[in-house]
């Protein structure tokens, strides 16, 4: 298969030059502008994409008549809040905006030749996770639970059917489908903070499959189980207020897994840091990670309430709180306040307060900020200097034990009269309440680690790692075929730029050349006038010498004639003779 394009040359020369006329055209001389046609083969494996994914789409269209109605359903128009709608949607959105501002993060820290594979990794797994999401996660999340044994949900919700304007049980001035959008921001972000533990190194269609399945047999169990109505966790009683749980602890210890079962990077050692090839990068996307907390947390009161009020207060709090202690240890440890360590410090202090930020009040979230902050520098202390894992990004540090810290603090932390729908903790007289979240964290972190060593395992066989050749030239080239970051930018027209330089090259080879002979003849004058020079000097010596000893020979001889000595000799010998 072929297809006939139009090729513009800028004049016929540059056409002449390659020797191949059309059939039927002449040459029409250097000053028109011609346009020729040229073949240009495609690509038979596109052709097939295209025709494939064109033939999903019709199929997937003619399947929406199935699900007519079901965005809308029966509902009551009187029961939906207006405010409470769009401070959720507001906050979706601001949840939304964190997982591109993860790869700024991430992409900050990691070599300049991996930038744009961390970014494009996130924008991927919102992608895959949307679509996830839609079709089947938030079934398997919220759905009807299957059995009564609390683990799973049902597909009853499947590709959203029944899900429309109507509120639901889980917040009940909002049309479900606010509710649904909500809880997918959640879903997107947890495997993006992932990719922390692996990057540089991972193969990227085997991360799509792993994407995909984690966020299937890990992320919407735990959710099931911490949220969902019937989740056995939530029937104990489990005070997770924005997604401790689900996102922070089990993205984190997942991570572990992850750095565990695909390996260490080349070059790795152990206490030797990743150097961080655009420190503004971090900052920027650590301030937009803030930023968006606040919805993340504000939105889980999913109302706009005085409850949505004090989980954005504490939440701002705790994040302070968290950046001073990693600026104070950084500064103590390394005599100067790190910025990266600062930045890192807020997000950390962020995990920590989400899943106790609808239950604690400004001052219990200055106390879990700080906490967390010393938890979390130990942790990546102890992890980068004693363990040979290489945990690049620290995921396991700063999301897994600062979502843990923050689930554990919360069951001391909590007080029924700042939430009605949660309880008291160990310090207003609810020490079992502390139990249940040392149990909701191990349960979780446990779950995790296992599954997603498991799930690694079992894609091995497909390539975990990109080989030698690519982990050295780096992802964004290797993988994408792009780069973050052009230096230099190529001339416009490279042919003729050539040629100038090839001019210029020949005039001052000219130059020099000239330059070098006139310097060779100087050197060559000189040159004999030295000879000369020396050989003058050369005679006079000699002549002096010999003048000394025939004044010499004369004293000995006892003649004061001026005729040469052997001059005296020569003369009567030959007359012997």
């Amino acid at each position: 298969m072929a297809k006939i394009e139009q090729q513009q040359f800028p004049n016929a020369a540059s056409y002449r030059n390659n020797q191949n006329f059309p059939p039927g055209f002449e040459d029409p001389g250097d000053e028109q502008e011609i346009i020729y046609p040229m073949v240009i083969p495609v690509n038979r494996t596109f052709s097939v994409y295209v025709v494939l994914l064109l033939v999903i789409g019709v199929a997937i269209g003619y399947a929406s008549t199935y699900f007519a109605g079901a965005s809308v359903g029966l509902f009551d128009a009187k029961v939906i809040n207006s405010g409470d709608t769009a401070w959720v949607l507001t906050a979706s959105a601001l949840v939304l905006l964190m997982t591109p501002a993860v790869g700024w993060f991430y992409a900050g820290m990691v070599t300049s030749k991996n930038v744009i594979s961390l970014i494009k990794q996130t924008l991927l797994i919102l992608a895959v996770v949307s679509i996830q999401w839609v079709l089947i996660g938030y079934s398997l999340a919220v759905g009807k639970d299957v059995n009564g044994l609390g683990i799973i949900g049902g597909l009853n919700f499947f590709a959203l059917n029944g899900v429309g304007y109507a509120p639901s049980a889980y917040a009940p001035t909002i049309p479900q489908t606010a509710f649904m959008i909500f809880q997918a921001m959640g879903a997107i972000i947890a495997p993006a903070l992932i990719i922390g533990s692996i990057v540089e190194r991972m193969r990227f269609r085997t991360l799509v499959i792993f994407v995909l399945l984690w966020t299937t047999l890990v992320y919407d169990p735990i959710a099931h189980w911490v949220v969902g109505d019937g989740g056995w966790l939530h029937n104990m009683g489990a005070l997770d207020f924005a997604g401790g749980t689900f996102v922070h602890a089990a993205a984190g210890f997942s991570g572990l897994a992850a750095a565990i079962v695909v390996g260490k990077r080349r070059g790795f050692k152990v206490g030797q840091a990743i150097v961080s090839h655009n420190i503004p990068l971090v900052l920027l996307g650590a301030g937009v990670l803030w930023f968006g907390w606040l919805g993340f947390n504000g939105g889980s009161a999913l109302a706009a309430s005085p409850l949505a009020v004090n989980a954005f207060v504490v939440t701002n709090t705790a994040g302070a709180a968290g950046a001073l202690v990693w600026m104070v240890l950084s500064w103590a440890e390394n005599g100067k306040p790190s910025a990266l360590a600062t930045a890192i410090g807020a997000v950390c202090g962020l995990i920590a307060i989400t899943p106790a930020s609808g239950y604690v009040g400004p001052v219990a979230g200055i106390a879990i900020g700080l906490v967390a902050g010393v938890v979390t520098y130990m942790a990546l202390h102890i992890r980068s200097k004693r363990f040979h894992i290489d945990d690049t990004l620290d995921v396991w540090a700063a999301h897994g034990m600062g979502g843990v810290t923050g689930l554990i603090l919360a069951g001391v932390f909590a007080e029924k009269v700042i939430n009605v729908g949660g309880n008291n903790g160990l310090l207003f007289g609810n020490a079992s309440q502390l139990g249940i979240q040392i149990l909701t964290a191990s349960v979780t972190l446990g779950y995790a680690f296992v599954v997603t060593f498991i799930l690694l395992k079992l894609l091995a066989p497909l390539g975990l790692r990109v080989s030698r050749q690519e982990e050295e030239e780096g992802l964004d080239l290797a993988v994408h075929g792009e780069e973050g970051y052009q230096l230099a930018t190529p001339p416009e027209d490279t042919e003729e730029r050539i040629a100038e330089l090839e001019a210029g090259t020949a005039a001052l080879r000219m130059q020099m050349a000239a330059q070098n002979n006139e310097l060779r003849q100087r050197l060559q004058n000189e040159t004999a006038n030295l000879r000369q020079r020396l050989q003058i000097q050369k005679d006079e010596q000699r002549i002096a010498h010999l003048e000394s000893e025939n004044s010499e020979l004369r004293q000995r001889l006892g003649t004061h004639s001026n005729q040469p000595i052997h001059r005296q000799f020569v003369s009567p010998l030959r007359k012997l003779q």
